[in-house]
């Protein structure tokens, strides 16, 4: 009978030791993420199964000796970006979630099993201390949660059309600016209006040229005009300063 009782509260024991564990979930996917394979008019594996390309591992940090395994135990992800761990040994460990899809607020979590209790706290790539007072406990009724950030630009969609391809060039930035798109317009208008002219109306362009010509022969006259003006002053002044020093001289 004795032994039967050391039994029973042994196996209670073990039970209870192996059933440590805690449930994680990803919080606040959008339902409308963009279908790319409909959009590329490509066939894209799994594409309309994200979770399944969600990756969650959990490391052993505190374990020694020379057969320690490093290699992680993975969980994987339903369709409602649930995942789950049980039958853990008291310890610590790292949690890294990764997806090929999403890019999440905080992907990587220090867990520490402790007295049949888990932890979980934020634990940045890059940083050496970590804030342990934040820590919160996580369980199958209150999972960790994982929050959701932004959709990775992992497909590069190639636009094929002349459109694209003068957007994607150096001038790009002109057409994207109703403004600057106003402002090329007209001056490419004036810069080639007198070689379409040529081809659609000679006689026009004709004129058109009489008329440039004489513009430009209307402003040279003006500023050889201006330039004798000018140095006709510069002379007339030039003559009374010296005519005045003339008759001081004489007096």
């Amino acid at each position: 009978m004795y032994r039967s009782s050391i039994v029973i509260v042994l196996t209670c024991i073990f039970n209870v030791i192996s059933a440590i564990g805690f449930s994680g979930v990803i919080k606040n996917i959008p339902n409308d993420v963009p279908e790319l394979g409909k959009e590329l008019r490509q066939t894209i594996p799994n594409l309309n199964n994200y979770a399944s390309r969600v990756k969650v591992d959990l490391y052993k940090l505190n374990d020694k000796g020379k057969n320690h395994d490093f290699s992680p135990v993975s969980a994987t992800v339903g369709q409602n970006y649930q995942f789950k761990y049980k039958d853990l040994s008291e310890g610590e460990y790292e949690l890294i979630i990764n997806s090929y899809d999403f890019a999440f607020a905080n992907n990587r979590y220090r867990l520490l099993v402790d007295e049949g209790k888990v932890s979980a706290y934020e634990d940045p790539l890059g940083q050496s201390h970590n804030n342990q007072s934040l820590a919160v406990e996580v369980s199958h009724q209150t999972p960790l949660e994982i929050q959701f950030r932004e959709v990775k630009q992992f497909y590069e969609k190639s636009g094929g059309s002349v459109f694209d391809m003068v957007l994607n060039s150096p001038f790009g930035f002109i057409f994207r600016n109703k403004t600057y798109t106003i402002i090329f317009i007209v001056l490419m208008t004036i810069s080639v209006a007198p070689t379409i002219a040529q081809w659609v109306n000679p006689e026009f362009a004709e004129q058109f040229k009489e008329v440039q010509a004489e513009v430009a022969q209307s402003r040279l006259q003006k500023s050889e005009a201006t330039e004798s003006q000018e140095v006709l002053a510069v002379a007339g002044s030039t003559g009374a300063k010296r005519a005045s020093g003339t008759i001081k001289k004489r007096r």
